[in-house]
């Protein structure tokens, strides 16, 4: 029997901003991002359990990074990713199961079409009037 398995597959997972912190590396003052790093035990390169995390805040201009306690990470956020998209404000497209691109061709052969139309229509009525 042959059986696959493997450490080290890395995922990032955004769960906020913090409130405007000084960066000592680059002097800058923004809201610095909680992220949430976890090392997966994969199975055929499927990852299944985590068996590590590492919760970070992260200046968003450098990228500098200080690791803090999950405790720290979880109570300290202003604005989470769930927070964003419940906001209605947010997201304006329609939920129609098209990506951009398809729901722009759609406008676009829509539009050909009815111009197509209106040709037609006025080259009947041209036709009819010899």
């Amino acid at each position: 029997m042959f059986l696959l398995f493997g450490l080290g597959k890395q995922t990032i997972k955004e769960m906020g901003n913090t409130d405007s912190i000084q960066c000592g590396r680059c002097n800058n003052v923004n809201p610095w991002k909680y992220r949430k790093y976890s090392t997966w035990f994969t199975l055929f390169f499927i990852p299944v359990i985590p068996y590590k995390n590492m919760y970070v805040k992260e200046c968003p201009i450098c990228k500098a990074a200080v690791k803090v306690d999950k405790d720290e990470a979880m109570g300290n956020v202003i604005d989470s990713p769930s927070d964003i998209a419940a906001d209605d404000s947010v997201d304006t497209t329609p939920n129609d199961g098209l990506t951009e691109v398809q729901r722009n061709y759609r406008i676009q052969m829509d539009a050909s079409k009815k111009a197509n139309e209106e040709a037609s229509k006025e080259a009947n009525e041209e036709e009819e009037e010899l």
